[in-house]
């Protein structure tokens, strides 16, 4: 196309309709006055076969229904994006999720659309947020691991999904209420303390014998 002199839009939309990224010889074209603008069907063809030919467009021309086609055919150019809606971020995540980690301050609603797809996705968010990280760990206590400091409350949550952290190392300074929340759930979780700590294997094992007796229910009798 560089070699064309003054090419039509259907020579254009020919040449990209194979190779978005001839955009770019095209735009070269516009800037000399060679030709005019391209119009948005151009823009489109050259989006459509590759997202990362948005680069040669112009921001006047980069509307969000552009920046849709960009994303849905190479979901990583979101990160070229100047503030992409939440519409183009959630279908560049709905083709890779992984892209989350390339993404610029998402937001909690971005953060927490891209874990429900992948959990393990916390790990790729910089700073990720509260709710981010509480889904995360719903969906898999392993991924407490980078933040039971920070969040010590999702412990519980953790040990919920996954008993065996408190035995794998996963989970840290695992306290004895710890122990036994994980050994209510599963009992084979502490099979590990009987030799390395028997005195708390003990007690667990004690206090998961014991049963608090349902109260009786008191009643008055009746008379006529």
């Amino acid at each position: 196309i560089r070699n064309v002199i003054a090419p039509s839009e259907a020579v254009c939309i020919g040449v990209l309709q194979k190779n978005g990224l001839l955009l770019e010889d095209i735009m070269k074209k516009v800037r000399t006055g060679e030709i005019p603008m391209p119009s948005r069907r151009v823009f489109e063809t050259a989006v459509n076969q590759n997202g990362y030919a948005i680069r040669q467009v112009p921001m006047e021309f980069q509307t969000e229904n552009l920046q849709l086609l960009a994303v849905a055919s190479s979901p990583k150019v979101v990160s070229l994006l100047v503030n992409p809606t939440e519409v183009v971020q959630k279908t560049a995540l709905d083709a890779s999720p992984d892209v989350i980690g390339l993404m610029e301050a998402p937001t909690p609603e971005i953060q927490t659309y891209a874990i429900a797809k992948d959990p393990s996705l916390i790990n790729s968010i910089e700073g990720p947020c509260y709710e981010a990280v509480k889904l995360a760990v719903e969906r898999n206590g392993l991924n407490i691991r980078n933040y039971q400091n920070t969040y010590p409350e999702l412990r519980a949550i953790a040990i919920s999904q996954n008993p065996f952290i408190v035995t794998n190392g996963v989970l840290k300074n695992v306290s004895d209420d710890e122990y036994l929340q994980a050994a209510r759930i599963n009992r084979n979780v502490i099979r590990k303390l009987s030799h390395s700590n028997p005195e708390l294997y003990a007690n667990i094992q004690m206090a998961l014998q014991t049963r608090q007796a349902p109260q009786q229910e008191s009643f008055e009798p009746e008379f006529d």
